[in-house]
């Protein structure tokens, strides 16, 4: 019996805990939907993540992109988090439809909860000077013969 009573409670505050969603577990969901959407070229659907007067337009040139790249995979990392923004870097791989060369771009994208959603800001592309990567890489040589 108190065996049963154990696992019911357990139950029960797993099934709570299941109902109510975190912050961050938004977030992280609203991420992802968003650039698988954008992946397979659902544009409609992945600009649901931005501000109403900012989609058709928005839907308008991913769908003329769309025509000319394909997304291979992408990347996420994130950069800041507070209690209602966001800033995501995500890294792109992607070719042309007529060249099967995998270029990869960078993307910083800030993200704001605004009315328990979390909604896409802006998107901007990070270029290599802006990620502190040094002007050359180090050199490895060959290592010298002990005497």
């Amino acid at each position: 019996m108190k065996r049963v009573l154990i696992v019911s409670l357990w139950l029960a505050s797993c099934l709570m805990a299941c109902q109510t969603t975190s912050s961050s577990q938004k977030l992280r969901d609203a991420v992802l939907h968003f650039h698988d959407n954008v992946r397979w070229q659902r544009y409609r659907e992945a600009s649901r993540a931005l501000p109403p007067h900012r989609r058709a337009a928005w839907t308008t040139a991913m769908t003329r992109m769309g025509q000319t790249i394909r997304i291979d995979e992408y990347d996420m990392r994130p950069v800041e988090i507070g209690d209602s923004y966001a800033i995501i870097e995500v890294d792109l791989a992607y070719h042309r439809h007529d060249d099967m060369r995998v270029k990869r771009e960078k993307r910083q994208q800030m993200w704001r909860l605004v009315d328990g959603a979390w909604v896409l800001e802006s998107d901007t592309e990070v270029t290599l000077d802006d990620r502190g990567l040094p002007e050359r890489f180090p050199e490895l040589s060959a290592p010298r013969p002990h005497p």
